[in-house]
């Protein structure tokens, strides 16, 4: 992609990155990685892409429990 459009190279990595960014406020925003099934695990799905993260959470919080 960057070969043939820088700029919309740029782009899609700008649009990454705030996707991802996002995550700091939610980050059970994103969805688990089907091919691990680990809760910690997530990540954001942009076109192509799939970025991983791992967050501190394990599990499904019970009601009431913060983590």
């Amino acid at each position: 992609m960057a070969r043939d459009s820088p700029h919309y190279a740029d782009l899609v990595v700008e649009q990454i990155v705030a996707a991802v960014a996002l995550l700091e406020s939610s980050p059970r925003s994103g969805r688990v990685v089907p091919e691990v099934a680990d809760e910690s695990l997530r990540e954001v799905i942009h076109g192509y892409y799939r970025p991983p993260f791992r967050t501190p959470f394990r599990g499904v919080p019970k009601p009431g429990e913060t983590r």
